[in-house]
């Protein structure tokens, strides 16, 4: 039997699945989902599920939840809203992204598609066509 993931592991695993879920799930699925990261009792599950996602709440991770109506009525959803959660497409004027290029030019190391991690931010930023 594997051991059971640490909570950072969890959590970090809970967060990937919020976001890139195309629907809100329940509980029960978030812990299929997360096969064995939960334990297999309803309210040992759900307290060690309100923790997390008091955790994550606390860092300023926007979880929704909402409670479903018909043939579901009761049961609680979750999901992150994307827009929320994600940096907003920064604007800078020209002579900040020349600022920011020369504070990040002092950056060496290189990540995995051969861009130096400055230049690799910078393109995160939107700021790939200034001149440094």
């Amino acid at each position: 039997m594997a051991a059971r993931p640490d909570r950072v592991e969890r959590l970090t695993n809970l967060l990937a699945l919020l976001l890139e879920t195309s629907r809100p799930l329940s509980l029960v699925e978030i812990a299929a989902a997360l096969d064995g990261q939960y334990a297999a009792g309803e309210s040992a599950r759900r307290a060690a599920f309100e923790c997390d996602k008091a955790a994550l709440r606390e860092i300023g991770v926007p979880i929704e939840t909402e409670v479903l109506s018909g043939n579901q009525a009761g049961v609680t959803v979750y999901h992150i809203d994307r827009d929320r959660y994600e940096l907003a497409v920064l604007e800078l004027e020209p002579d900040e992204a020349r600022a920011l290029q020369m504070a990040l030019a002092a950056v060496r190391s290189t990540s995995g598609d051969g861009f130096t991690a400055g230049e690799d931010a910078l393109l995160k930023l939107g700021t790939e066509g200034a001149d440094a």
